[in-house]
């Protein structure tokens, strides 16, 4: 039967015909070829339906080829490529170096040298045999007719596969398709959008209109086809970045030029409300503090400027609290898990600490020595001048810095004095009479004054007759030792420095919460320093006059710090920096080496200077503090919203609260203010009448770093953190001192013009308060700002919390430091706010249109998108599979 090229027939059966071979062959034909063609006009089947894939295998004769697995394919022309059972075909023998040749499958036919079909079109080749069969083609240029199953290529005598080749895969029915993405917060290439428009007069100029740029979507594999439909339907929106901390586009957007392989994005900027800028930042915490408190060493403090900025120490007021269960070095474990995704810095709070006396106690000593801190408690001192009997050891009780206090009074000891500590030397074994034998030879002499030490005594001392060996002889009238005493010589050297008068101490039934240089007060108005805790005994500064066992004691807490800046002539006198948490009555002590020193009560406070009522053993610079028990009491006012509570005793503000109406409870708040004996809060305690409810000891902010257990914390410097403190994450920071401009900032040291007020090691530094005061911010990018520019602010207030908004312009700029001076008509003269709260939005103006493409590039301004295209059958109307 003959067949014209690219032209179909059917074989048509009239009754009484002969059926040869020939015409069943050409029916079966041309239903094979109807086949064909429906499949290469809509399903575009070409690639491997499933199976057929390739590995490196051994012919039957040992050569090295390709095996394929059993399996079906389509070719160009829609034609089935049925291999029904695995084969394998030897590699080329005459395959080059870095050649590569693609395996393919193809229907069983002849085929040229390039192996390729020799016939174009299917409708000339006889029908394909039930199988097809493996073919290695040579060149990968022109169309492919044949499904390629692998590629092979040698590299020196190894025959590999290329395992970056992946084969085409038969796609089936063509269905809508649907993508979505996203365009990059570093690299969107945003630019000016300009239309062409014609104004009043005529004239056609060309307009900025907005910003706009162009999304690839390539990726998403639209056909693009023209055949096939309309372009994909897009819908995009431009958004910031969650760390960028912009305000929502007050924008319009739209989609145009819209193709299978992107789109173009446009903001029409006409309108906008207003534009964010953001304020720079900058905290340090504090290192050390040099002699003149100008000098100020940082970690972390790279993010000041000298000229430009000015710094103020702050507190932290956290959002939510976690009770610390256990402290061990630089792991903190807490009650409860605290999710932290990087190294954060918290707050730390106190809680109160209450006990009972039990009752005072004997008088003991306490001496300031040389190298006292290399002493410890336990060991025995002794003023070796001092002959038996007279010599004396006595037993240190504690050590708090290079201060010991003494488990028994030693009265004859004076300032200057040279006292050594006994070391044990050696053991006695045995004794007769005066002759004293060791267990070993020790470094002795006769006439030397040693000292024996039975098990739990300070010891007694004895003069040598004679040395013989480890036999030691003693002088006439010397205490002879018992059988397993130590042996103790003097070593080292401490000097009196100074005697500290008797102090007594305190018997309590609970000493946990308290430790040395802690002040503890009672309800009777009485209060001294902890020198020293030994088990429930406190040694203490000062006789607690009144106090009677049962009487309640609590732990005092730091109610202001401030710095000594001079001290008057009558001793008793002094000015500071600032008398902010001082009151007439409250104790005072002076920090020293990071340990508290007793000096006294405050009699009297006239504007910046203080009179205490005994002298002050300390010089200009020094930091004091002043002390007050925490405020403790009981609700008798709860508002409906929880948020303001009056208590017994009252509060002083801005402090921490803590609700203490169940055990262990950590449910905080910050006081904003005190009115008439009302104390607002920023959040509801859930507190009800008659619960109780106590005040938090703020302490110095550390960094702390998130562990595999989420109870756990790695922190740098856990400082004076204990167990029963809470700690939570810092929601904002409360200015605490005024501010002092910053001289000059390098390698980790700040110089202030002035000594900052209170300063201490483990501060933290923040930038300056906003205010009428100093109405100055510095910006991250002060680009595109001027001199009249109209903008909105808002902010946190310092010292309540309270949000701020208020109108404002602005007055001057200088460029260089990226300062802007701001004319603040909106905020009281009391209005503090905090830089890190701070907001600009700038008004619209001419320049937004010009500066916007330059903002939205530098703040990571980005689109998300979502693409749609219909398919090309009717979903509907499409046959199964």
């Amino acid at each position: 039967m003959t067949r014209r090229p690219g032209h179909l027939e059917s074989v048509r059966y009239l009754e009484g015909d002969l059926l040869r071979a020939g015409g069943l062959d050409a029916a079966a034909a041309s239903r094979d070829e109807l086949r064909w063609w429906h499949n290469r006009a809509c399903h575009r089947p070409y690639g491997i339906a499933f199976g057929l894939e390739a590995s490196l295998g051994t012919t039957a004769d040992g050569r090295v080829g390709v095996t394929a697995q059993k399996g079906l394919a389509y070719d160009a022309y829609g034609r089935e490529l049925i291999l029904a059972a695995p084969a394998t075909i030897a590699a080329p023998d005459d395959l080059a170096e870095a050649e590569i040749v693609e395996l393919a499958l193809t229907a069983p036919e002849a085929r040229d040298a390039g192996g390729r079909p020799e016939t174009p079109w299917p409708c000339e080749a006889g029908a394909p045999a039930p199988s097809a069969g493996l073919v290695w083609m040579r060149g990968r240029a022109g169309r492919r007719i044949d499904p390629v199953l692998a590629r092979l290529t040698r590299s020196g005598e190894t025959v590999r596969l290329d395992e970056d080749f992946r084969p085409f895969r038969s796609r089936g029915m063509r269905r809508p398709r649907i993508a979505r993405g996203e365009t990059s917060q570093l690299s969107t290439n945003w630019e000016r959008w300009t239309v062409a428009i014609t104004d009043a007069d005529g004239v056609l100029r060309l307009v900025v209109a907005g910003v706009q740029t162009r999304i690839d979507t390539r990726a998403a594999g639209f056909s693009g086809d023209p055949e096939a439909g309309a372009a994909p339907v897009y819908l995009a929106s431009a958004n910031w970045p969650a760390e960028a901390q912009k305000s929502p586009l007050a924008v319009f957007g739209h989609v145009a030029d819209a193709t299978a392989d992107g789109f173009t994005y446009r903001l029409l900027l006409w309108g906008i409300a207003r534009r964010d800028v953001r304020v720079a930042t900058a905290f340090a915490r504090v290192r050390s503090i040099g002699e003149d408190r100008r000098e100020v060493g940082t970690r972390g403090g790279a993010g000041f400027l000298a000229r430009a900025d000015a710094v103020t120490r702050l507190l932290p007021v956290a959002a939510r609290a976690i009770r610390v269960e256990e402290v061990s070095g630089s792991s903190v474990t807490l009650a409860a898990a605290l999710k932290l995704e990087a190294k954060t810095t918290l707050g730390a709070f106190r809680r109160p600490g209450f006990a009972r006396a039990m009752g005072s106690s004997a008088a003991r000593v306490s001496l300031d020595l040389t190298n006292g801190a290399d002493l410890s408690a336990g060991d025995v001192l002794v003023r070796p001048g001092d002959p038996p009997p007279f010599a004396v050891p006595v037993e240190i009780a504690s050590v708090f810095g290079s201060t010991v206090t003494l488990a028994t009074a030693a009265t004859a000891w004076r300032r200057n004095m040279v006292l050594f500590r006994l070391a044990d030397a050696a053991l006695v074994v045995s004794v007769e009479g005066g002759t004293v034998t060791l267990d070993q030879r020790a470094s002795v002499a006769a006439g030397d004054v040693v000292y024996f030490a039975p098990d739990g005594e300070a010891g007694q001392a004895a003069r040598l007759a004679s040395v013989e060996g480890a036999t030691l002889t003693l002088a006439a009238g010397s205490a002879t030792p018992k059988v397993g005493a130590r042996l103790r010589l003097p070593e080292g050297e401490f000097r009196i420095r100074r005697v500290v008068p008797a102090a007594v101490t305190l018997e309590v039934d609970d000493a946990s919460p308290f430790r040395a240089a802690d002040g503890i007060a009672t309800a009777k108005g009485a209060w001294a320093l902890v020198t020293a805790v030994n088990g429930t005994v406190l040694s203490l500064s000062r006789p607690l006059d009144g106090v009677d066992a049962g009487d309640a004691v609590a732990r005092m807490m730091v109610s202001g710090r401030t710095s000594v800046v001079e001290i008057a002539a009558d001793g008793v006198t002094m000015r500071v920096g600032s008398t902010l948490g001082l009151a007439v009555g409250q104790p005072v002590a002076a920090l020293v080496d990071d340990v508290r020193q007793d000096l006294g009560a405050v009699e009297l406070i006239v504007g910046d200077r203080v009179r205490l009522n005994q002298r002050l053993p300390i010089a200009p610079g020094a930091v004091v503090v002043s002390l007050r028990p925490p405020a403790a009491g009981r609700a008798t006012f709860v508002s409906a919203d929880g948020r303001d509570v009056m208590l017994e005793g009252g509060v002083v503000g801005p402090t921490a609260l803590l609700c203490a109406a169940e055990p262990g409870s950590t449910a905080c708040a910050t006081v904003r203010s005190v009115t008439d004996g009302t104390i607002r809060l920023d959040r509801e305690l859930g507190v009800g009448v008659g619960d109780a409810v106590c005040e938090l000891e703020v302490l110095a902010p550390f960094e702390a770093s998130p562990s595999d257990s989420g109870d756990e914390l790695v922190v740098d410097d856990p400082g004076d953190l204990r167990p029963s403190d809470v700690v939570g994450v810092v929601e904002r920071w409360v200015s605490r001192a005024e501010d002092r401009p910053v001289a000059s900032a390098r390698d980790g040291m700040l110089s202030l013009q002035d000594p900052l007020d209170g300063l201490v090691a483990g501060d933290m530094l923040g930038l300056a308060d906003l205010s009428l005061q100093r109405p100055v911010l510095r910006l991250a990018d002060v680009e595109g700002v001027a001199e009249g520019d109209a903008l909105t602010l808002s902010g946190a207030d310092a010292r309540t919390g309270e949000t701020r908004l208020a109108p404002a312009f602005v007055s001057s700029v200088a460029h260089d430091l990226g300062l802007v001076a701001l004319r603040l008509d909106g905020l009281a003269e009391s209005d503090r706010l905090r830089p890190e709260s701070v907001r600009l939005g700038f008004d619209y103006n001419a320049r937004v249109a010009d500066t916007f493409p330059a903002d939205a590039r530098r703040d990571g301004l980005f689109v998300s998108w979502l693409g749609v295209e219909r398919g090309d059958v009717d979903l509907a109307t499409a046959p199964e599979g």
